[in-house]
């Protein structure tokens, strides 16, 4: 799925072409310049986001909170991450949440 995403220039571009069945949600991480940066930047700024203002959090909201709600949903059964290297050095990772 990352290489996919990678492929295209796309976060989620795999998800929207269907390349496999979703489960959930999906986080992206679309080009950091390492494995590092990913956990230690996108993942944190994800996290960042916090808790949305409401329970029923859809639409905009979602939007602007959707990282930090699947990081920390609790009907969240499996996650599957995976990492891509580009040939120019750029990582792309996602996480795939499964509820």
């Amino acid at each position: 799925m990352a290489k996919y995403d990678a492929d295209h220039n796309m976060a989620h571009a795999g998800i929207r072409a269907k390349i496999c069945e979703p489960g959930g949600s999906q986080n992206s991480c679309p080009g950091y310049s390492s494995n590092k940066q990913v956990i230690g930047l996108c993942m944190q700024q994800m996290w960042d986001e916090g808790p949305p203002p409401t329970a029923d959090c859809t639409g905009d909201c979602y939007e602007m909170y959707g990282h930090f709600i699947n990081m920390t949903d609790d009907s969240v059964t499996q996650v599957a991450c995976g990492f891509y290297t580009t040939s120019s050095g750029k990582v792309w990772a996602v996480q795939n949440f499964t509820r």
